[in-house]
């Protein structure tokens, strides 16, 4: 009698760990979780990676309006974001990479945000790969990010980067013809915030004058 309420119940919690796999593996699809340690960038290539600007939704924080230089929006396109760069994580609620990823990228925005030579030059974002208004600001909330995260439902912008992976970190400088050229694609994690930051400036041939 023992043995076998031991079988069932070892059927029963089985059961439940399948299901409970399944259910995270679907808010995961179709974006794949990176490795938790850094992966390196995809090869350099002779050819500039164009990408078309993409729409976003005015988020209605003033301050992060004015971080990011754009008023009076309900929608604005990447193009219109007042900076020569443009920094994007693409991240996942779910993500548990994203999620210990978090105070490294809050210690590169404030790197940022704290030199003279490129707070007005560098600008980062976070685009969610699936995620609902919701799950962004639980995301938020949690960890503290002080920089604009977007909800994208629909995979729209994730698209339009060709991300398959969370995190993957996207540098994008911003021309006046109104498209990007893509200067990084980082997939995973960075292991030094000054070393990543520094590979930034440099991909980008980011002018780093003091004011």
């Amino acid at each position: 009698m023992k043995l076998t309420k031991i079988y069932k119940e070892w059927n029963f919690f089985l059961m439940l760990l399948v299901c409970l796999l399944f259910l995270f593996g679907c808010f995961l699809l179709p974006v794949r979780q990176a490795s938790a340690s850094s992966l390196p960038d995809l090869p350099a290539s002779n050819t500039t990676v164009t990408i078309p600007a993409f729409e976003l939704a005015a988020p209605p924080e003033e301050k992060t309006l004015q971080y990011l230089g754009i008023s009076g929006k309900e929608i604005f396109k990447s193009t219109q974001i007042k900076t020569e760069v443009l920094i994007i994580e693409v991240f996942s609620m779910y993500c548990p990479h994203c999620q210990r990823e978090a105070p490294s990228v809050n210690e590169l925005y404030n790197e940022i945000e704290t030199d003279s030579a490129l707070r007005d030059k560098i600008k980062i974002i976070g685009i969610a790969a699936g995620n609902s208004s919701y799950e962004v600001d639980v995301f938020r909330k949690k960890y503290e990010i002080p920089f604009p995260l977007f909800p994208d439902k629909s995979f729209a912008v994730i698209k339009t980067l060709a991300v398959t992976e969370t995190p993957t970190f996207v540098g994008l400088k911003v021309n006046e013809n109104g498209d990007h050229d893509q200067f990084l694609f980082h997939v995973g994690g960075f292991e030094k915030v000054g070393k990543f930051l520094e590979k930034v400036v440099t991909s980008s041939n980011l002018k780093r004058e003091r004011q």
